[in-house]
């Protein structure tokens, strides 16, 4: 399904550091680390951070409400 990549390797790894990324942001800690720019998508890491977690959070409650 759509969550198949976070199963990998390099997923676990982007859905760790957007975990990080956001938490320390949200708490202050260093929170101007988010405004860096992703160069490859030109966005903020703090908007890759949330965009990956609205992503997998929506598609495992969906999963998991849905039974697909």
């Amino acid at each position: 399904m759509l969550t198949d990549w976070t199963h990998t390797r390099w997923g676990q790894g982007v859905v760790g550091v957007s975990i990080l990324v956001l938490g320390l942001g949200h708490f202050g800690r260093s929170p101007r680390f988010t405004e860096w720019k992703v160069p490859v998508v030109g966005w903020s890491l703090g908007t890759v951070a949330g965009g990956v977690g609205v992503l997998i959070g929506a598609t495992i409650l969906y999963d998991r409400f849905t039974g697909a």
